[in-house]
C-alpha cells in the first residue's frame, strides 16, 4: 500500500524530535497507530514482530534514560543558574512570546487585513509606551550611577588626603629620628673631647712636678 506524501511528511516530523514525540516514535517503531494522526496508518509497513518488540523495549529504555538525563540537566541548570542567566531567559521568553503572538494574529484567517493592520498599530503604541517606561528607568539608573560616582570620587579624595597626611607624618617622624641621632652623636663627641682634655691636663701637671724636683737636685 503506497504511503501518501502527507503521511511521509508527518512521520518525518515525528521522527525529527527526541523529546516532544516520544510516544509517537515508539508507536511508529511498533507499527501501531500514531496518536493525534488519524490519517496515518503504518500497519502495512510495520516491522516484524520480534523486531517491533525489541524496538519497543528500546524505546522504553531510551525514554527512561532521556528522562533521567533531563532530570540531571534540570538539576545542573538550577545549581548553575544565576541572576544574569535568569534575566536572559526572561528576555528570550518575552521576545519569543511576542513573535508567537505576532504570527498568530497575522495568520489568523478570521482577521481581515484591516483588523490585522489595526492590531499592529495598537501593538506599536503599546510598545512605544513600554519604551518610554524603559527610558525613564534608564534615566533613573543613570542618575543613580552619577550620584554614586560623585560619592565615590569624594571618598577617593578623602582617602587620598588621608594617604598624603600619613606620608607627611611618616616623613616628620623620620626627620625627628635623624635629629635625635645627630644630637646623640654630638653628645658622644663632646664627652670624648672632655675626656681627652682631662687626660692631657693631668699629664702636664705631672711633667711640671718632675721638672721642679730635678731642679732642686741640681
Amino acid at each position: 500500500m503506497p504511503i501518501s506524501q502527507k503521511a511521509k511528511s508527518d512521520v518525518k516530523k515525528i521522527l525529527s524530535s527526541k523529546h516532544l514525540f516520544y510516544k509517537e516514535m515508539c508507536a511508529y517503531h511498533s507499527g501501531q497507530k500514531i496518536p493525534d494522526c488519524p490519517d496515518i496508518n503504518l500497519q502495512s509497513c510495520s516491522l516484524p514482530q520480534a523486531a517491533s518488540s525489541k524496538d519497543g523495549n528500546q524505546c522504553v529504555d531510551g525514554e527512561e534514560e532521556e528522562e533521567e538525563e533531563e532530570e540531571e540537566e534540570d538539576e545542573a541548570d538550577h545549581d548553575e543558574g544565576d541572576e544574569e542567566e535568569g534575566s536572559e531567559e526572561v528576555e528570550r521568553g518575552s521576545f519569543e512570546s511576542f513573535l508567537a503572538e505576532l504570527d498568530a494574529v497575522l495568520q489568523d484567517p478570521m482577521r481581515s487585513p484591516l483588523e490585522q493592520q489595526e492590531w499592529l498599530r495598537m501593538r506599536a503604541l503599546q510598545l512605544g509606551e513600554e519604551r518610554l517606561d524603559i527610558e525613564t528607568e534608564a534615566l533613573a539608573i543613570e542618575r543613580q550611577r552619577l550620584k554614586w560616582q560623585r560619592f565615590s570620587s569624594k571618598k577617593d579624595r578623602e582617602i587620598e588626603r588621608s594617604r598624603l597626611e600619613n606620608e607627611r607624618l611618616m616623613l616628620e617622624n623620620e626627620r625627628m629620628m635623624m635629629q635625635m641621632r645627630q644630637k646623640e652623636l654630638e653628645l658622644h663627641f663632646k664627652r670624648s673631647g672632655d675626656s681627652l682634655e682631662s687626660a692631657g691636663f693631668g699629664t702636664e701637671e705631672e711633667q711640671g712636678r718632675e721638672q721642679m724636683e730635678l731642679g732642686r737636685v741640681h
